[in-house]
């Protein structure tokens, strides 16, 4: 390639003006992140680039106005400069400072080089390492102060000393591409694997033994020279003789400058070039050095002391003892292209000619690149010669289809190419893939002709790659290349991709005819997929038993058209449901709004045959429970279908159906609201009784037709104590929902109060109650050995050891039963159990039962004889309080004071969490709910009820005024009725004569 017409880079010297003096006297300069510091011998002038005549002049101390600066080093992000005086003295300056503060730890230490870590985003601290002149090696942390708290206080913090070196140390690099750090000293490179740059970090990291690189020679023979995380060891004949600049290795040995050796005075680095100073010639040189080295020419008023790059922004500035100028450089990879390609690394050299500015001379060189690079692909893998092995073929082979995508995106000619490719396919009939390449690389002509919607172009390479498909499909006796090819299929697809998206359409059956005569059938896939042809391709991965590729389609086919990919669902849903089950619900479970009622025929049809596996494994079942359980479903084709199939489903161990139906039926029944239509209740409680699903059909008749009586009797039919436990408890809970309200039929009103609790008008729960209860214990009480054998999982187990059951065990068993669950007075005694024990059961085996309930009758007789002389007691003193009333002649008022933790005197319930009536003579106090029950459960209260029912009906003001009247009339507890009572016996002895004998002792 002819290099003299290449475009190289430009750079050029532009001098900068100042709005200050600087008196000959530079002795340095900084430029970071746009912020300039020159130094100066006993002050530093520091100004922004973007603001140049705003300088601020910082002067150093008084106490050190004599001295000198003699080494400065700037931070990356510049916020924070660090400078060394002739003494040893450290000062540092912070962006925001006016003024600098001592760095005292740092006094003395005699610094030869500071490198500061990258934390550029850091402005207030950083942490930096330094090396002295007898070869110590510091880490070191400062943090500025600001604002009226920094008023003597220090910014040096930590200065600790982490290695000793027995040579010279000639300085540090710190890379953050590869986390290392490198101490060059004498011969040797250590370097350490470092994290972060925090300070316990860069302990830790020192902590550990260093790695050793040895460079060849003396250590007088080179020099170091270290920019932006990169170091250089360059000797003193010009040659690179170590680096970690991974393009600056790939350079030959060749020395970087020409001229007689001197040593290099300074250097820095932009991507892909060496800037340097040397014997007051400035010099740029690349960095593959496969150009000649060229020397800028400028005139100066002094010379140059020194170069600095910008970190952050790349500029190039360099400086004499009066002046600044910058170096400008564009275009800087125009022509280091070229290196890599005469390297042979094609893919850096189209980077860099893609990321310069587009234009003719960059598309021709790149065009030259690809070609090159195509070649050496083709002959790297064996084009034209008769692969060995398989394995060579798989490998081989790719780099010649490389190749020629390569040639076919280059500018090379198309006849030059073409002839080539098929010259070769010619000489080695035998071998059909060179008749793949040359259909690999019409094809990317052809995309390439669509781009450029060169239609002549089109026609004729879509031509030569029709003839080709036809000839590789003709089977070889037939004078064609031996019919079917794996590569030759792949390629039609990428054609009829090309031609799809150019014309728009194709003749859809003639497309299919032919491909189906070639038996590409991959290709038929891809273009009806291409077509949107979703029933086509369902079919086809259907039809060869690739189910999770046709569920795939299914999914694709949705996101193509809603409608259509719904039906296919339907349409395969008998099928699919059958040959892959999980993968199908779970497909299902992907797509909104499906019709449950158009896939009950695949889930009936599944049901049949797979209707006997666990319920864990049935996927029509699973795909039921996530739309009722996650999905929230109502639809009562769902919870009609799911509830019937687990009724039906064999239920040997009592866990397989049975669990998920009783979670079922408790999500449906925790969930439901006043008018939602769930589930047919008849049809699925039929099946339940059907087929012994006991606990399904109890919880039936209880949630949703209320029916304990009937499922107590069920589960007493069954001898099955849990269930018969369960129905209780929940019979009793339901009154307590109710607070008492009939459950059968009842009438209720609301409370005096007018707060939302409610008053029984019917004695009918009171008796269905009793009931149930009776008839639990009869069934406990005359069969025992029939209750007991299923008693597992009961609270009875709980309570009484099975083996050692007793009528007494078990009378005991129900009175604790009742106590626990029910939530009001038990509504069993003693005296009813033994009116229930068979005439087999002796009275002496119940005798401590007995003796316990008498005691428990006499010690509430005590209790109330107790309260009545307490009413007597007090009455007596209301009286005293009434005469001594008359007495006066002035009227009062007589206060009852109520305790807070005070109980009502007939539920015995925290007395003020409701509305009360209280009695100021006998001092009694009652929940108004309390007295209302009381006056409904005596008889001939016939009055009182009507004006209840009246209340609930019209809420009249007369009606409640009433009875208010009737409540305030007199204490429940202390009324003539209730005392006359007292002297009566529990047992008439006339008519009870019977009971009375029972009792007998």
């Amino acid at each position: 390639m002819n290099v003299a017409g290449l475009t190289s880079p430009t750079f050029f010297i532009k001098d900068v003006r100042l709005s200050f003096d600087l008196e000959n006297n530079i002795e340095g300069l900084s430029i970071s992140n746009n912020l300039a510091y020159i130094v100066l011998g006993n002050r530093i002038h520091r100004f922004s680039l973007e603001n140049p005549s705003n300088v601020d002049t910082v002067h150093l101390p008084r106490q050190y106005s004599s001295h000198r600066i003699t080494q400065y080093w700037a931070h990356i992000n510049s916020s924070h400069l660090i400078v060394q005086l002739d003494s040893f003295i450290v000062l540092y300056l912070h962006s925001a400072y006016t003024k600098f503060k001592v760095l005292y730890k740092l006094n003395g230490l005699g610094i030869h080089r500071l490198n500061y870590s990258d934390g550029s985003e850091d402005t207030e601290s950083t942490e930096f390492i330094v090396t002295t002149t007898d070869n110590r090696v510091y880490v070191c942390f400062i943090k500025s102060h600001q604002g009226s708290k920094a008023e003597g206080k220090r910014d040096d913090k930590h200065v600790k000393q982490v290695f000793k070196a027995d040579d010279r140390v000639l300085g540090v690099c710190i890379s953050n591409v590869e986390n290392r750090i490198y101490l060059f000293a004498g011969c040797k490179i250590f370097y350490w694997e470092k994290h972060t740059m925090h300070t316990q970090s860069l302990y830790m990291a020192f902590q550990a033994a260093p790695h050793t690189l040895y460079l060849a020679g003396n250590m007088h023979d080179f020099e170091i020279f270290i920019e932006s995380g990169f170091y250089y060891a360059i000797s003193h004949d010009g040659k690179l003789i170590e680096t970690n600049d991974d393009e600056a290795k790939l350079a030959s040995d060749s020395p970087l400058i020409d001229s007689p050796f001197v040593n290099i005075d300074s250097l820095v680095t932009t991507s892909h070039y060496y800037v340097l100073l040397k014997n007051e010639s400035l010099q740029v040189q690349d960095k593959l050095l496969t150009q000649p080295s060229k020397i800028l020419r400028h005139k100066f008023d002094h010379h140059l002391k020194g170069i600095r790059i910008d970190p952050i922004f790349g500029t190039i500035w360099m400086y004499s003892a009066s002046s600044i100028h910058e170096l400008v450089y564009e275009n800087e990879s125009a022509s280091v292209w070229y290196g890599y390609y005469s390297l042979g690394r094609y893919d850096d050299a189209l980077r860099l000619l893609e990321s310069s500015s587009d234009n003719l001379e960059t598309r021709y060189y790149a065009s030259i690149v690809k070609a090159k690079k195509g070649y050496e692909s083709l002959q790297r893998g064996g084009f034209g010669s008769q692969l060995s092995s398989e394995k060579d073929s798989s490998v081989f082979l790719d780099l010649q289809y490389d190749g020629v995508k390569l040639l076919a995106k280059s500018g090379e000619p198309f006849e030059k190419v073409s002839l080539m490719l098929l010259k070769s396919h010619h000489q080695l009939s035998a071998n059909i893939w060179n008749l793949e390449l040359l259909i690999a690389y019409l094809s990317e002509k052809l995309k390439r002709a669509i781009r450029e919607k060169s239609s002549v172009k089109i026609t004729i390479i879509a031509s030569w790659v029709i003839f080709l498909y036809a000839r590789a499909a003709i089977p070889r006796e037939n004078g064609g290349e031996g019919g079917r090819s794996f590569h030759a299929e792949s390629s039609v697809g990428k054609l009829l991709t090309f031609i799809t998206s150019y014309h728009g359409y194709l003749d859809a059956p003639t497309v299919y005819e032919i491909l189906s005569k070639m038996h590409f059938h991959k290709a038929m896939l891809h273009f009806a997929t291409l077509r949107g042809d979703y029933t086509y391709v369902v079919e086809y991965h259907i039809e060869r038993q690739a189910w999770a590729e046709a569920n795939n389609a299914l999914l694709e086919a949705i996101k193509f058209e809603c409608t259509l990919g719904k039906s296919l669902v339907y349409e395969t849903s008998t099928i699919l449901l059958q040959r892959c089950p999980q993968l199908c619900v779970e497909t299902w479970l992907k797509i909104k709004d499906l019709e449950f009622r158009k896939l009950l025929p695949a889930i009936v049809t599944y049901n049949k045959r797979f209707g006997n596996s666990p319920v864990s494994e049935n996927a029509a079942l699973y795909y039921m429970s996530i739309l009722i359980h996650e999905k929230s479903s109502r639809d009562a084709s769902v919870l009609n279908t799911y509830l019937s199939m687990l009724m039906r489903h064999p239920d040997g161990d009592n866990s397989m159906s049975t669990k998920p139906l009783t979670k079922v039926l408790n999500h449906i029944h925790e969930t439901k609201g006043n008018d939602d239509l769930t589930y047919d209740t008849k049809m699925i409680l039929r099946l339940a009784l059907d087929h012994k699903k006991l606990w399904p059909a109890v919880m039936i008749m209880i949630h949703e037709m209320r029916l304990y009586e009937s499922s107590l009797k069920l589960a007493i039919d069954n001898n099955d104590l849990s269930l018969a436990e369960f129905v209780l408890q929940a019979f009793e809970d339901s009154l307590l929902q109710d607070n008492g309200r009939s459950l059968e039929q009842t009438t209720v009103v609301r409370s005096l109060d007018g707060d939302d609790s409610t008053i029984d008008l019917s004695e009918e729960s009171h008796h269905l109650r009793k009931r149930l209860w009776i008839l639990f214990a009869k069934f406990l009480l005359t069969g025992p050995s029939e209750a007991f054998k299923l008693s597992s999982n009961t609270i009875f187990q709980q309570q009484i050891d099975a083996s050692t059951i007793s009528m007494k065990e078990i009378m005991r068993y129900i009175l604790s039963l009742a106590k626990k669950i029910t939530h009001m007075r038990s509504p069993i005694d003693v005296k009813s159990l033994l009116q229930l024990l068979p005439e087999s059961v002796e009275i002496s085996e119940l005798r401590e039962i007995v003796v316990n309930s008498i005691d428990s009758y006499n010690d509430n007789i005590s209790s109330l004889t107790l309260e009545m002389k307490e009413s007597a007691r007090i009455s007596t003193k209301l009286r005293k309080q009434i005469v001594s009333h008359h007495e006066t002649s002035h009227k009062g008022n007589i206060a009852v004071l109520v305790e807070a933790g005070e109980a009502c005197s007939l539920c015995h319930r925290l007395l003020l969490e409701k509305s009360i009536v209280v009695f100021p003579n006998c001092q009694h106090a009652f929940h108004r709910d309390c007295v209302a029950r009381f006056h409904l459960r005596q008889r001939g209260e016939y009055k009182f009820r009507e004006i209840l029912k009246r209340l609930r009906q019209y809420n009249l003001t007369s009606d409640r005024n009433e009875l208010d009247s009737i409540f305030i009339r007199q204490c429940v507890l202390c009324h003539d009725a209730n005392l006359g009572s007292i002297d009566e016996e529990i047992i008439d002895r006339d008519n009870d004569k019977a009971q009375l004998n029972e009792w007998s002792l």
